[in-house]
């Protein structure tokens, strides 16, 4: 498009912007410019704008407060302060579809000309420019002195006669709009005060949809910018459960990027919304760049109704229908000014009236001493005033209490009584959790919000930070989160003081009775003295306990709970501790002093395989009137059982099947009878272990074209589907006495995000992104009939290729040892096996050397890890002997550093040739994890698949949710733990281990100590990745596992199997 042409185009779009009824003057334009190119387009801006280049960092945030120019696409998680309000004049270019706000359809958004060309939304002060041809699109916003500038800069902007290449970072995901129906009002009768502000003016409204859960005494948090999905899932592991989101708005300083896709995920990970309004303000608002409401009542009250109609288009566009609360944001403003006062009065009004027509429930952000002071007055002598429903009071005194602490209130607590109240009690605090840090304003509410607000669940009468019945009390600013700390990661701690200044109190719901109260001190090495007070039925008792002697749980004393009379722990920092030391606040647990007639369900059960039987182990549960006689352990399926006098905690069940895949759960007896069943063993497979047997690739499986052993199976598997295929048999090396094969899983090209398992299995065996070829090194097991069936987790069809590198069987000689890993090549630098320091070229073979000091000569095949780095077209590896034969082990894009683990058949002389199947260079990292041969030491046994570690959410064997921050060493339990097939003793663990939600690139290690240094599985940002492989186990069953990035990330280790010297 000519720029005379464009610049026609935008001029007849322009408009006035007026406010409170009079048109705003342009001001002149600074004298001085500069020009601003970005992908072929070049604009002259003022020379003391600055120009921020959204593509060069991560430290970066897009605000519409500041006169700025934005080149690029911004980060998924920006870095804005918590709180940023107003209008300047902003320019962004960057690719088409960056800024997901000007979908084209948005409901205020004018579309003229070419089909996309430009989009105007006057209301929300901005546009966009999409240029065709260009992947470019020219955003600019605009404050209350309206769009004269921007205009002009967009329409004198220069185009380059031919495209440039749009430098991009991951596309922004598409939002879809959910339309809702409108509801009518329901006339009702006059009210008293206290009535007009009750919730049971919300039954008013008509059928609205439930929404949100009732969050009574809860933390939460807003932020100017809405957190990435990945940060949003750090943040699980905090003690909030609710956060504040700018949907809409023309004065809002941070434009809401999420879209459709962050508002379902956040709420699947258990996160409540605030969404928030900011539109024009008091007329006497005490702040700059702010565009205003009339000073006419009248008029201010219609302006009230237009912004509740912005807003609730705009939370329909997100999918949230009616019954959703929406905030609106009104800004400090003048105490003096009635006239001011009044509009502002009335515009809330009108913004309540409109919300309630459309059925969706009104809420009003604002000061104590302004806006609630005005709608509390207004509530009292104003008839007319339409209440909102719920108030959101901005009182910065870092205290956890939605009461008016004002002497005298500016909004009596009998307003908005009944859990119709949140306070935003600390402003622009930076928190981290799970390893990403975050510009916050805290809150806490006593409200209903809709998404899905899940509150930390620590058991049973157990009360923590995060969950239900506890507070902080005291100025929030001298408690200090312990991220990481606590029963769940989640402990805070504060100092001693001479008189109480800080405390928190637990306010469990019980049944009647009497409980022992214990709380748990997360590390006594930096604990000092604190005092605790017991309030309950049985009197006010109070505890000086010197936290420093003992971690974990601590007897307190004992309460006891009759109907109508709770039970609660206040602690104070009054202990007259050690000012040095610290004391902790994490969970408390109340347990029941009564015992129960029959004992309760034994602890921590785990079982080990062997050949037709299994060995179970447990730990006592709690004792019941009379002693425990009898453990019942029984297996499913089948229901076979075995039993044992107490105090035997162990046993060995025979007569089980080989093959089949076992549970166990155990009961405990006494004189009143047998207590609950405990809870279900990690399923395990009785069988001999077997010896390994490698073979060079044999392709058993392609769902594009075939393959001898499958010739039918030519279909993708349709998302959710699964496919059951031939393992054994004809076309396929594997014998039917195979228990397991070794095999490279490759998914090809689906179209959408997904994963890939063995049917019933917790366990991936290959994640994939949209359009990706991926490969992951598996064990995979082999049902009586020679078959296995996989499972397609994605949401669109995959193509599978499955090669069989190798299987398990008993009776066979060749045995398995692990050794550390050990680089064996790396194409950079060189390595003293093999020093070439120079990158493969198109189609070049190279012979590695494998066999030497880790690798002993006359070994028969060694579990090789190989991965490509920096590769400049996309491609694949491949491995053998010989050189022969084209299977892919790694599979790679350009500029990629991805990696694979296999199964590598050697040369008489210990030798492998690895070729580079690309049409560019590229450089080849090898690593050894093991060796087979007659002289190994070491059987292998295939177990279940089973989900050892998680740090999104816990496992059994690894409870804590917390993820691995930058560059951290991290130990972990795998054997000989409740959760886990593997017993204790075992030194080989092989392992699946995907990586997911990392903020940046990097690499995971695993060794059994000391820090790990050999990759296992390299990633890059928001994207999941697996990687299989034998790993060391330390003499205690743990192994330590390493994040060697500047960013944090998660961890999942599935365990496939184990090494054993007895068959």
């Amino acid at each position: 498009m000519h720029p005379g042409s464009l610049r026609r185009l935008v001029a007849a779009l322009a408009v006035s912007v007026g406010v409170g009824g009079l048109t705003v003057p342009v001001a002149e334009a600074a004298p001085a410019e500069k020009q601003v190119a970005y992908a072929g387009v070049t604009v002259s801006v003022p020379a003391d704008w600055p120009v921020i280049d959204l593509d060069a960092s991560d430290d970066v945030c897009v605000r519409l407060d500041v006169d700025a120019v934005y080149l690029g696409t911004a980060p998924e998680q920006q870095n804005c302060p918590s709180r940023a309000v107003g209008r300047g004049n902003t320019v962004w270019i960057g690719p088409t579809g960056a800024d997901e706000q000007t979908a084209t359809g948005r409901k205020g958004w004018s579309s003229p000309g070419a089909r996309g060309t430009i989009r105007r939304n006057d209301q929300d002060k901005r546009s966009d420019v999409a240029l065709q041809g260009r992947g470019v699109s020219v955003r600019t916003g605009w404050g209350p002195q309206g769009s004269a500038a921007v205009d002009a800069i967009v329409a004198d902007m220069e185009i380059s006669a031919d495209p440039v290449p749009v430098p991009s970072r991951a596309p922004a995901q598409r939002r879809t709009s959910v339309p809702t129906p409108r509801q009518e009002p329901v006339p009702v009768g006059p009210k008293t005060a206290e009535e007009r502000v009750a919730p049971a003016s919300l039954s008013s409204l008509t059928a609205a949809v439930p929404v949100g859960q009732p969050l009574y005494g809860a933390m939460a948090f807003d932020a100017c910018s809405a957190p990435s999905v990945t940060s949003m899932q750090a943040w699980r592991q905090s003690p909030y459960v609710a956060v504040g989101i700018y949907t809409s708005g023309s004065m809002r300083a941070c434009p809401f990027q999420g879209g459709t896709s962050w508002i379902n995920q956040v709420t699947a990970q258990g996160w409540g919304l605030i969404p928030i309004h900011v539109g024009p303000q008091s007329p006497c608002v005490q702040q700059a760049n702010l565009a205003m409401i009339s000073r006419n009542a009248t008029t201010a009250r219609a302006q009230g109704v237009t912004e509740a109609g912005i807003a609730v288009a705009a939370v329909q566009a997100l999918g949230m229908g009616p019954g959703t609360l929406i905030e609106l944001d009104m800004e400090n403003y003048s105490m003096t000014d009635a006239e001011c006062s009044a509009a502002t009065v009335a515009h809330v009004s009108g913004w309540t009236q409109e919300l309630h027509r459309l059925g969706y429930v009104s809420g009003v952000y604002g000061g104590p001493g302004s806006m609630m002071r005005d709608m509390s007055r207004a509530v009292a002598g104003d008839p007319s005033f339409v209440p909102p429903d719920q108030i959101w009071v901005a009182h910065w005194n870092q205290l956890q209490t939605t009461r008016d602490t004002y002497s005298p209130q500016f909004y009596p607590d009998v307003y908005w009584a009944n859990h119709q109240r949140m306070r935003q009690y600390s402003g622009d605090t930076v928190e981290t959790w799970g390893g990403v840090a975050l510009h916050i304003d805290r809150n806490w509410a006593d409200i209903t919000l809709p998404g899905n607000p899940v509150r930390t669940d620590y058991g049973t009468n157990i009360v923590g930070p995060g969950s239900a019945g506890f507070v902080f009390t005291g100025s929030m600013t001298y408690w200090r989160p312990a991220a990481g700390s606590g029963v769940k990661q989640k402990a805070y701690w504060t100092g001693p003081s001479s008189t109480e200044f800080n405390g928190a109190t637990w306010s469990p719901t019980l049944a009647p009775g009497t409980y022992r109260v214990e709380a748990n001190v997360p590390d006594a090495s930096v604990a000092t003295k604190a005092r605790y007070v017991l309030t309950s039925a049985g009197g006010t008792s109070e505890t000086i306990l010197d936290q420093s002697t003992a971690s974990g749980y601590r007897l307190l004393g004992t309460v006891t709970v009759r109907t109508g009379q709770p039970a609660s722990v206040h602690l104070a920092d009054n202990s007259g501790g050690d000012t040095s030391k610290r004391i902790w606040a994490d969970a408390i647990r109340f347990v029941s002093s009564t015992p129960p007639a029959v004992p309760g369900a034994p602890l921590a059960p785990t079982a080990v395989a062997g050949n037709g039987q299994a060995t179970i182990s447990w730990s006592p549960g709690t004792s019941g009137a009379s002693p425990t006689t009898t453990y019942t352990v029984t297996a499913s399926p089948g229901g076979s059982t075995v039993s044992v006098a107490a105090p035997t905690t162990t046993v060995t069940m025979t007569g089980l099947v080989n093959g089949t895949a076992y549970t166990f759960t155990v009961t405990a007896s006494n004189a009143g009878g047998t207590g609950p069943a405990s809870a279900a063993t990690t399923a395990v497979m009785p069988g001999l272990a077997g010896g390994v047997t490698s073979v060079d690739p044999v392709r058993v499986l392609d769902t594009r074209f075939g393959a001898p052993a499958n010739p039918g199976l030519v279909t993708a598997i349709p998302a959710g589907g699964n496919l059951r295929l031939r393992l054994v048999g004809a076309g396929s090396p594997v014998p039917s006495t195979a228990t397991a094969v070794l095999a490279n899983v490759t998914a090809v090209a689906g179209n959408s995000p997904g994963y890939l398992a063995v049917a019933g299995s917790p366990s991936s065996l290959v994640n994939w992104v949209s359009g990706a070829v991926v490969a992951n090194l598996s064990t995979v097991p082999v049902a009586t009939d020679g078959t296995v069936t996989l499972t397609n987790g994605g949401t669109s069809p995959v193509h599978v290729v499955l090669d069989v590198q190798g299987w398990i069987a008993p009776q066979v000689s060749t045995r398995l040892s692990p050794i550390a890993a050990v680089r064996l090549m790396d194409s950079r630098v060189g390595t003293s096996p093999n020093p070439r320091a120079t990158a493969l070229g198109p189609g070049e073979s190279v012979e590695v050397k494998v066999s030497g000091s880790s690798v002993p000569a006359g070994a028969q095949a060694a579990l090789l890890r190989v991965t490509a780095t920096d590769p400049r077209a996309a491609g694949y590896l491949s491995v053998s002997p010989s050189g022969a034969g084209s299977t892919s082990v790694v599979n790679f894009l350009a500029g990629d550093t991805v990696g694979n683990t296999m199964v590598a058949n050697l040369t008489s002389s210990g030798t492998v040739r690895l070729t580079n199947g690309s049409t560019g260079t590229t450089h080849v990292v090898v690593d050894v994890q093991g060796w087979t041969g007659p002289t190994a030491a070491q059987l292998y046994r295939a177990t279940p698949q089973a989900r050892l570690v998680d740090t999104r959410f816990g496992t059994t064997t690894n409870p804590g949710a917390a993820i691995l921050g930058p560059g951290e060493v991290r130990t972990f339990r795998v054997a000989g733990a409740p959760g886990s097939p593997v017993p204790m003793g075992v030194s080989l663990l092989a392992v699946n281990v995907t990586i997911t939600n990392g903020t940046r690139p990097g690499w995971v290690a695993i060794a059994a100590s000391g820090t790990p240094g050999i990759p296992l599985v390299n990633y890059v940002a928001n994207e999941a990745r697996a990687g299989f492989g034998t790993v060391d186990v330390a003499a205690d069953g743990t192994v330590r596992i390493r994040n060697e990035s500047t960013g944090s990330v998660h961890v999942v280790l599935d365990v496939h199997g184990y090494g054993t010297t007895t068959p």
